[in-house]
């Protein structure tokens, strides 16, 4: 049998929230119903557990003449009268000057009555807290009557409701200034009759102090949100609030001043069914440094304000002024300075204006190429957002080329943000990150930050960097012997696979250069027919896709490698025609030249 072994030399060719403590392990009473509720409260009980849901009447006052601390454990208070004009059913203060709190607990609910007393009976002074507490109401629903100089803190994860029914409709507080505690949270749902005009009835200059990171919402169908006093409104770092009017135009005082301070990162929203203070003319002045945003809206659409609004604006940030006149979308810069806002200076037909700190990318972008070991990269560094934000993270999309001709337009920006059909995509939630394995070429990446505010989440455009990576050294793996038998005329295939791997950053292509025996006596050629004189070998290169290489015909097909670690697998395949020696093994050599670009 002859056996021919094939041997391939290589040549290469280049081409949380606060919470209350309160402590709970003394002088500590647990109550079941009312009788036991009001011996605790008769014995000057500081904390009182609930296991109960304690149901009570028209005549029945828990009289509170001590501090106390009730805990609800999550039950309800349930007032089984009739008369909602009461101003004793329920805790009833007989002292001035005493702290009460009311911690996980439930003030009725949608078959029982609230009274215009509250949920502390009694108008004297007091340091009320709410913390973890909701209260549903209806009709005449008044969740806080209280003396003027009383103080009402909102701690932990509040909720209020009151929904319009057949008694006369109350303020939410009337009397007492509002505090709402560091990352607290309370919404306030107050819709009821109108037979009073206000959400709010302080009898002294109001107050809503919202500290930090403190989240409001106030939703009202009340013509005013302030009655009879003025108002002062100061939102601390982070703090938010949104006031929302499904009734009338956002009216802060039926004619009385408002100061409204917001600092850094805050955030104020008033969104009404009228424009900005509709129901009476009065003064509303804003101060602000680095604020988050101050949005105003007129869900009608006939003008944004009323009357005048002062703005006296500081910070370090650039601002804007987004709005819309008669539906068309404006931009327009707000440097520092006291800006008069009116309709005259944003349209008589908008809807909204929005005071926002300009929202900008900030980040580099680099490429990284190196050879032993092939690094090819994209980098990404000092990823972040201008502005009174939070930094949370960089949306990038690569491509091969340009999507859209021109980034900032506001339809190419919408169209970067729909596209999927990036090469790479993905969200960086550090400053920096890097793309591995990216091979050779020229790319357009779009970036857009995020920020945290207290009004949610931000973005700024996308932005268009190109960034070019170059290819690395060509770094081929390559067999440098393959060996096959031959044991008769017919067609054949080696029984082990080769492969050639591609360890660049780019895709290659490989042919047969060039094949030359070494001494021996069979000739190669192209095919073998019935015309091929003997001692004739035919002899190809086949991969696992069909394609076939001819070690005679040397110019035409050729063989693709994908980058980075890409490969290609295949045979020899060939067939001989001449006699075949059974009694001696002859042995002959080839050195093929393969050629890379």
């Amino acid at each position: 049998m002859k056996k021919i072994i094939f041997t391939i030399m290589l040549c290469i060719s280049f081409f949380g929230f606060l919470s209350m403590h309160v402590s709970a392990d003394s002088d500590t009473v647990t109550v079941s119903n009312k009788a036991e509720l009001k011996k605790a409260l008769s014995n000057n009980t500081l904390n009182i557990q609930l296991s109960n849901d304690i149901h009570y009447g028209d005549s029945d006052s828990f009289y509170i003449q001590s501090n106390v601390n009730i805990f609800g454990n999550g039950h309800s208070m349930l007032d089984d009268g009739s008369s909602q004009t009461n101003f004793a059913a329920g805790f009833y203060l007989q002292k001035a000057n005493l702290k009460v709190s009311y911690n996980d607990l439930v003030f009725g609910d949608s078959t029982h009555i609230q009274t215009w007393g509250g949920i502390l009976q009694n108008a004297l002074q007091v340091d009320l807290t709410i913390n973890n507490v909701n209260y549903v109401g209806s009709s005449a629903a008044q969740p806080f009557y209280l003396s003027n100089n009383s103080t009402v803190t909102f701690i932990g994860k509040n909720y209020f409701s009151s929904s319009i029914g057949s008694g006369s409709g109350q303020e939410f507080m009337e009397g007492g200034q509002m505090i709402f505690a560091e990352n607290s949270v309370t919404q306030i749902d107050h819709y009821t009759s109108t037979s009073t005009l206000s959400f709010y009835w302080p009898k002294k200059t109001g107050s809503l102090d919202i500290r930090k990171n403190a989240q409001v919402k106030i939703n009202t169908n009340k013509k005013y949100l302030v009655y009879g006093s003025n108002l002062n409104i100061n939102l601390d770092e982070g703090a938010s609030l949104l006031l929302n009017n499904s009734s009338y135009g956002m009216t802060m005082t039926n004619g009385y001043k408002t100061s409204i301070s917001l600092l850094d990162r805050s955030y104020f929203q008033a969104v009404g069914n009228g424009s900005f203070g509709n129901q009476y003319r009065n003064v509303v002045n804003f101060t602000t440094n680095n604020p988050a945003g101050i949005v105003f809206k007129n869900t009608q659409k006939t003008g944004v304000f009323y009357n005048n609004v002062t703005l006296n604006s500081s910070g370090t940030y650039p601002y804007s002024f987004k709005y819309d006149n008669n539906g068309v979308p404006k931009i327009m810069a707000a440097p520092f300075k006291t800006w008069t806002l009116n309709n005259g200076l944003f349209g008589s037909n908008g809807s909204e204006v929005n005071y926002r700190p300009d929202v900008t990318f900030l980040g580099n972008v680099n490429s990284n190429v190196q050879n032993n070991p092939i690094v090819s990269e994209i980098n990404f560094s000092d990823l972040g957002i201008t502005g009174p934000f939070t930094y949370k993270g960089t949306d990038y999309k690569i491509y091969n080329q340009s999507l859209v001709s021109d980034v900032d337009s506001e339809k190419s920006q919408s169209t970067i943000s729909n596209d999927k059909t990036s090469v790479y995509n993905g969200y960086v939630t550090n400053g920096s990150a890097t793309i591995n394995e990216v091979p050779a070429g020229d790319y357009v990446i779009y970036l857009r930050s995020s920020g945290e505010t207290s009004s949610g989440i931000v973005y700024s455009n996308w932005v268009e960097k190109k960034v070019t990576v170059k290819k690395t050294l060509l770094s081929i793996t390559v067999p440098i012997e393959t060996a096959f038998a031959i044991s008769d005329n017919s067609p054949f295939v080696s029984n082990d696979q080769y492969q050639i791997v591609n360890n660049s950053n780019f895709p290659t292509s490989y042919h047969i250069g060039s094949v030359r025996n070494q001494e021996s006596s069979i000739s190669l050629v192209e095919r073998i027919s019935s015309n091929t004189p003997n001692n004739s070998l035919y002899l190809a290169i086949k991969d696992t896709l069909n394609n076939i290489l001819n070690f005679v015909t040397i110019v035409g097909g050729q063989i693709s490698v994908s980058a980075f670690g890409g490969k290609s697998i295949f045979n020899i395949v060939g067939q001989y025609k001449g006699p075949i020696s059974y009694s001696h093994v002859d042995s002959f050599g080839y050195i093929m030249n393969l050629v890379f670009q």
